[in-house]
């Protein structure tokens, strides 16, 4: 017959429950402790997966207000130097068209004073015309006395009268 030592299956038995508990009690939580973990961490870098893609959506967003931005504000400057340019313009015209008013209102003041200084030495050699003729009346002059009283004359006129005036 055979001897079955029975220690040996004690020790079989013991170990078999020992299994079962280690299964039961201690297996199995370490595995779902573990799968949680491993779950918690896939689910952690998905959404840093996620985060990282609406950063850098976000990045990009960002950059094109930036460029939107910098276009905007060169626009601006360009207007701004288009307007001043046109203003600079206006401007020049406007002294242009002031200066020209004046000469033209300076030239003719200086035409007044011109047709002034004429009708006065009209009157003034009328005037002389009528001092000879009665100068002539009351002496008879040669004509050689009357072309030197006419050239005084002038001369005294182109001193006092006529100065810079030119005719």
């Amino acid at each position: 017959m055979v001897n079955i030592d029975w220690g040996i299956f004690w020790q079989i038995v013991n170990f078999l429950i020992l299994m079962f508990l280690l299964t039961k009690y201690l297996y199995k939580p370490i595995t779902e402790v573990l799968e949680k973990r491993s779950n918690k961490i896939e689910n952690n870098l998905s959404q840093a997966e996620k985060r990282r893609e609406e950063a850098e959506k976000l990045k990009a967003e960002y950059e094109e207000e930036l460029s939107k931005a910098r276009k905007e504000a060169q626009e601006i400057i360009d207007q701004a130097r288009q307007q001043g340019e046109k203003e600079k313009e206006e401007i020049i015209q406007k002294a242009n068209e002031e200066a020209n008013l004046k000469l033209q209102k300076a030239q003719k003041e200086i035409e007044r004073t011109k047709k002034e200084a004429l009708s006065e030495l009209r009157n003034e050699v009328a005037g002389i015309s009528v001092l000879i003729a009665q100068k002539l009346i009351e002496q008879s002059i040669d004509e050689q006395s009357q072309q030197q009283i006419v050239s005084e004359y002038i001369d005294k006129l182109d001193d006092e009268k006529i100065g810079e005036v030119k005719c």
